[in-house]
């Protein structure tokens, strides 16, 4: 579709970017020409090469932020909300629901040793609207606007308190692919307008998104 390019290729070059820096970083490793010999000086070049190699392999295959952190910002098929994104790091993964970035685990279930099944288990058939808490809103207006526009939305409600603050808002919309679409602790405005944006109905959205650059490489 239309929005594929926009939202993957600056992944795709940050991406790209971190495994060029990397293989420049192992480029630019020299070793001290005494690290061959057997003195104090040599001792002291074969650790300070080796503490070198972790901290560039490291860097290299710790990458839970470029596996798990990567977001698409802005998207067309996306609603933004205006909050702060998160830290952008390439070892480290903030769980965030902000729009654009990948829902985040949990298992349903108190007890983590106990549940079968994770809350991403409930993504990839359709759109899944998940309402956290009693107090949440009743969606009755977002299921009718997207029934209208044939959109496919399934509608779950989750108690568990602690997955409600990892989720961090008391209505998240999350896409088949698992990434989050809107977020918010209201109903929305015009419920069809937000199924049409995330339809890809929305072409100043398109015209917008394709203005992005790519996300810089974190740290």
């Amino acid at each position: 579709m239309t929005s594929y390019e926009i939202e993957r290729r600056p992944v795709g070059q940050r991406n790209v970017g971190h495994a060029d820096l990397s293989h420049a970083n192992d480029r630019n490793q020299k070793p001290d020409p005494a690290i061959a010999e057997d003195s104090p000086r040599g001792a002291r070049a074969r650790t300070e090469m080796g503490e070198a190699i972790v901290r560039a392999q490291t860097r290299k295959f710790v990458t839970d932020g470029i596996a798990l952190g990567y977001r698409y910002e802005p998207s067309p098929i996306c609603w933004p909300d205006g909050s702060p994104p998160p830290p952008d790091s390439v070892s480290e993964y903030h769980p965030t629901t902000r729009p654009g970035s990948r829902a985040p685990h949990a298992w349903l279930g108190q007890d983590p040793l106990r549940a079968d099944r994770s809350i991403i288990d409930m993504f990839g058939r359709g759109f899944t609207l998940l309402r956290f808490g009693a107090g949440a809103p009743d969606v009755q207006s977002i299921a009718q606007g997207f029934a209208r526009r044939a959109v496919p939305l399934t509608v779950a409600t989750i108690m568990d308190p602690a997955i409600g603050q990892l989720y961090e808002r008391r209505l998240v919309l999350v896409r088949p692919d698992g990434h989050v679409a809107w977020r918010s602790d209201d109903l929305p405005a015009d419920p069809l307008a937000l199924a049409d944006r995330l339809r890809g109905a929305d072409e100043a959205a398109f015209g917008a998104a394709a203005q992005v650059e790519a996300l810089p490489v974190g740290s």
